[in-house]
């Protein structure tokens, strides 16, 4: 039988810990002693069960096998390694596509049988429990926060750029190296006029960094760092609230960057760039959500792309792999993009045929 090894662990700390060597190695002992023929290793490093299994790239590629017929069997280490959503129906539905292709599904303890209904039960059960244990881990996890942070504890999220955390006074202390590259881009976007890309680019361009990339070389300042530290208002205000969410109006004391006049005139720039793409990004694609990548089975993500020509610059929108970005761990995806609009016309065209 021709076998696909799927492992999967969605943290860094199971990453450190080997978790998913372990998996590797389990898989491969049980398909070497059953004599199957291992054709691939996939894996999805850093990716929670919650997100749909087409969308996971390394299930995505062994669930495409699946459906060419391709492969005969795929290995996981346990069923929450397949889904952990929070409404119980991706495991179902992987399995129900596994059944209508002869695709079988097994673990180190044995085979899967989906004949018969008190398996298929049994199934369900194990499937149910694992979401129900991820919330749980969920709601311990939120609990011993919250009692950290209102103990005087160091907020459990990433910090603020220009900021460290100070466990004696409990607040949160200026990093000149960083603060200065925040005053730089309110200085861009707020007295200049820029918006976040062209302060990216020009930031880029002047080779400031921020030293606060995990992975990778790439410590740039991005487009995306550039609207976030425009728009928080611990900046001005001088206190930070770390976890809104589940912890509203505790706030945590540190010292403003810049003026409040600066922080709104950089706020009114970024909205009036917003409002003025806004009309681009909300248009709704005839395939959104539903056009899969023919190479790595990733959805489609619109891309718009201005070109510039004599009557100005122009928007057109492409549909492109979401996996032709570059990521950790992960092979960048080769396909080119396609424009929207001709594709949207060639598939409504073959529907009005129909």
């Amino acid at each position: 039988m021709r076998a696909i090894l799927y492992c999967r662990v969605s943290s860094d700390h199971q990453r450190e810990m080997g978790t998913i060597e372990s998996q590797r190695e389990t898989l491969l002992a049980y398909a070497n002693a059953q004599n199957w023929t291992v054709l691939s290793v996939e894996a999805d490093d850093g990716f929670t069960g919650t997100i749909p299994p087409w969308e996971r790239p390394a299930l995505s590629r062994a669930l495409d096998m699946a459906r060419r017929k391709a492969v005969d069997v795929i290995v996981v280490y346990a069923i929450d390694r397949i889904a952990r959503d929070d409404n119980n129906v991706d495991f179902a539905l992987v399995r129900k596509d596994l059944m209508k292709w002869g695709v079988k599904l097994a673990t180190p303890k044995g085979l899967l049988n989906f004949d018969r209904p008190e398996d298929r039960l049994n199934q369900d059960i194990l499937s149910a429990l694992a979401s129900y244990e991820r919330h749980q881990i969920k709601d311990r996890t939120v609990r011993g926060r919250r009692a950290s942070i209102l103990k005087g504890g160091r907020p459990l999220s990433d910090l603020p750029l220009g900021y460290r955390w100070v466990d004696e006074t409990r607040s949160l202390e200026v990093v000149e190296a960083e603060a200065a590259t925040v005053r730089e881009i309110f200085r861009l976007v707020g007295d200049e006029g820029l918006g976040v890309g062209a302060a990216s680019k020009k930031l880029k361009r002047m080779g400031v960094q921020t030293h606060r990339c995990k992975h990778g070389d790439n410590k740039h300042v991005t487009a995306g760092l550039v609207r976030l530290v425009v728009q928080r208002d611990l900046y001005h205000l001088g206190t930070w609230e770390a976890h809104p969410t589940w912890l509203p109006g505790h706030r945590v004391p540190a010292v403003p960057l810049v003026t409040e006049e600066l922080w709104q005139r950089a706020n009114r720039v970024v909205a009036m760039n917003y409002r003025r793409h806004e009309t681009v990004h909300n248009q709704e694609y005839l395939l959104k959500g539903f056009g899969r990548c023919a190479d790595c089975g990733a959805c489609f993500r619109v891309h718009t792309q201005h070109v510039s020509s004599a009557r100005g610059r122009t928007p057109y929108q492409y549909y492109r792999c979401n996996n032709n970005q570059e990521r950790i761990n992960q092979p960048r995806c080769v396909s080119k993009m396609v424009r929207a609009d001709a594709v949207d016309e060639a598939v409504w065209g073959h529907l009005t045929r129909l």
